[in-house]
């Protein structure tokens, strides 16, 4: 049984694959083919019962790709595979959040840390107010009690260590809340 030239071209490619022979010879052995099968299929051109049984019998089915094409799943698998995983883990990163926004209770009155240090002020503030601002601030964590909570603010009185009393009030946002 005689090779179809899809056969031929596939093991001729199977051997520029390894190197057996060079591009150029592969690509002028592949056109000689493809030129050769066209110009049987012209001559039968006029009779449409031969031209029929060749393609039947695949001989001459020149439109057949050399190169299977890929679908669109395969040739993209693993962009798809990394945009499924991504999407996974922020729908899991958004559920835990909003799980955790929704857990946190209303501020309440208790014990606080300041989250200051040198570089992070905390000020206070005449009334629950943000434009109420005075000069004086914390920059420690220190331990406060605040006794009143008012738009988002909590009122404290803090006595520092040289005996300083300080009354204000605190934005939530700049203090931690400490479970004892």
């Amino acid at each position: 049984m005689e090779k179809t030239v899809y056969e031929i071209i596939k093991d001729w490619h199977e051997l520029f694959k390894n190197d057996v022979i060079s591009e150029e010879e592969f690509i002028a052995k592949k056109k000689e083919l493809l030129e050769n099968d066209k110009s049987k299929i012209e001559a039968f051109k006029n009779e449409p019962e031969i031209i029929v049984e060749n393609i039947s019998s695949n001989q001459y089915d020149y439109h057949e790709d050399v190169y299977e094409e890929e679908s669109f799943i395969s040739k993209y698998k693993l962009f798809i595979i990394l945009t499924i995983i991504c999407l996974l883990i922020f729908g899991y990163y958004y559920y835990e959040r909003n799980k955790t926004i929704n857990n946190i209770s209303e501020p309440t009155i208790g014990t606080y840390i300041i989250n200051s240090d040198s570089n992070n002020l905390v000020h206070f503030y005449t009334k629950p107010n943000i434009e109420t601002q005075r000069k004086s601030y914390f920059s420690t964590r220190d331990t406060v009690y605040v006794s009143e909570v008012k738009n988002g603010f909590g009122y404290i009185e803090y006595k520092n260590d040289r005996n300083q009393k300080s009354k204000g009030w605190i934005k939530l946002e700049d203090m931690i809340y400490y479970q004892e």
